[in-house]
């Protein structure tokens, strides 16, 4: 049963993985642009299409940002999973003590990208998300 367990999450971690690959990796952010542009020249026609334009492209990197950070964290989260599952019932009273302090620490990055996706989709965040994987060693 564990091995059915393992192989499981090996196939959703892949999955995972193949998605993040196809729509990210390679692919360079988008740098908003919305606030400061100057919009003051337009006619108001123009300048209540330009502001539309730009919300609706927010909108879409902040759900982008939140995607990615989402399946990051998810394929972190199967990965620890599948560390508790094989290593821990094995380890001695010392590795497994590193072990779980290891997992320990792996989870709140977790935790972290999504909290984070959190905030970017509540607009508390920018959904500038380069930073936030190199800050946080994900």
């Amino acid at each position: 049963m564990l091995s059915q367990d393992i192989e499981a999450l090996d196939r959703a971690k892949f999955a995972i993985g193949e998605v993040i690959e196809a729509r990210y990796l390679g692919s360079q952010s988008s740098v908003v642009l919305a606030q400061s542009t100057d919009f003051a020249h337009l006619e108001p026609a123009l300048q209540a299409e330009e502001r539309k334009r730009a919300a609706a492209f927010d909108l879409g990197a902040r759900v982008r940002a939140a995607i990615q950070l989402f399946l990051s964290s998810s394929r972190v989260s199967i990965e620890l999973s599948q560390k508790l599952m094989s290593d821990f019932p094995e380890c001695s009273p010392e590795r497994a003590s590193e072990l779980l302090l290891q997992c320990a620490e792996d989870a709140l990055a977790a935790s972290d990208a999504a909290r984070h996706a959190a905030a970017v989709l509540a607009h508390e965040e920018s959904p500038e998300i380069d930073a936030f994987f190199m800050d946080s060693g994900f």
